[in-house]
């Protein structure tokens, strides 16, 4: 990665805090900038004192389906619908996977082959 990756800040919202840990130390290690919060609560704080340039975002982070109505309130918030928004998923349900791109965001099935690194690099390339 480029030096440039240095002013880049990831925000990874986990209530788990376990899947959040680790995304921040490969990410951290890759370079990155990165906040953490374990409810959304939390993440909106992340979100007034800086700007960032991703969030990940667990989809049952506060409850099932927090991820997904924080990714709404994201996109209807105007300071805040321009960040890249990448919801980790625990099933690779069709119609989430519809509902997310038709909010405009990524989808990430967690159980799938395709690592959540490879998406962030795709998503911030």
């Amino acid at each position: 990665m480029t030096a440039d990756v240095k002013k880049v800040v990831v925000l990874v919202v986990d209530g788990s805090g376990q899947r959040g840990n680790l995304i921040e130390t490969e990410l951290l290690r890759r370079g990155f900038e990165v906040d953490i919060a374990t409810e959304t609560d939390e993440a909106k704080y992340h979100l007034l004192s800086r700007r960032h340039s991703l969030i990940i975002c667990d989809f049952d982070v506060d409850c099932k389906k927090g991820g997904l109505d924080f990714l709404m309130w994201i996109r209807d918030d105007s300071p805040y619908k321009d960040i890249q928004f990448l919801l980790c998923v625990p099933t690779d349900s069709p119609d989430i996977r519809q509902a997310v791109k038709d909010i405009g965001a990524r989808f990430h099935h967690k159980g799938s082959e395709k690592h959540v690194w490879e998406v962030v690099a795709e998503m911030l390339s």
